[in-house]
C-alpha cells in the first residue's frame, strides 16, 4: 500500500521477480524486479523495471518509493506498507501484475 505524506492512502505497489535470458549474458537467467503502481482511483503507471545493483528495490525496502503520476507529472515519495494475509490477496486480486511487461509499459486503467 502507497500512503502520501499525511498518512492517506493514494495506492498500491505490485512487485514481482521475473527471470530471463539475455543474448550479452547467455550462459545464465537473470533476473528483473517489476514494480507496478496503482492508484486508488484504478489508474496505473507505467511498470518500473528494476535489475541490479537495484535502486527501486533498495528504496523499496527502505520503506518508501518515488513516483511520478503520468496523468499530472506531479512526483512525490510515497511510504510502502506491505499488506499481509487475506489484505494482500485482495489487494494482488484488484491491482496485481497478471499480464506481460508490455502491457504496463505506456500506463493502463483497471
Amino acid at each position: 500500500m502507497l500512503r502520501d505524506l499525511d498518512g492517506a492512502v493514494v495506492g498500491h505497489l505490485a512487485a514481482i521477480v521475473e527471470h530471463f535470458w539475455s543474448p550479452f549474458s547467455p550462459l545464465t537467467w537473470q533476473e528483473c524486479v517489476w514494480l507496478l503502481v496503482t492508484w486508488t482511483d484504478g489508474e496505473g503507471e507505467p511498470i518500473i523495471e528494476d535489475y541490479p545493483p537495484w535502486t527501486a528495490v533498495d528504496e523499496v525496502r527502505m520503506g518508501q518509493i518515488e513516483v511520478e503520476r503520468m496523468s499530472t507529472g506531479i512526483s512525490g515519495t510515497f511510504s510502502v506498507e506491505w499488506l499481509e494475509g487475506s489484505e494482500r490477496d485482495a489487494a494482488w486480486t484488484r491491482c496485481g501484475i497478471k499480464e506481460p511487461a508490455g502491457y504496463y509499459l505506456g500506463g493502463y486503467h483497471l
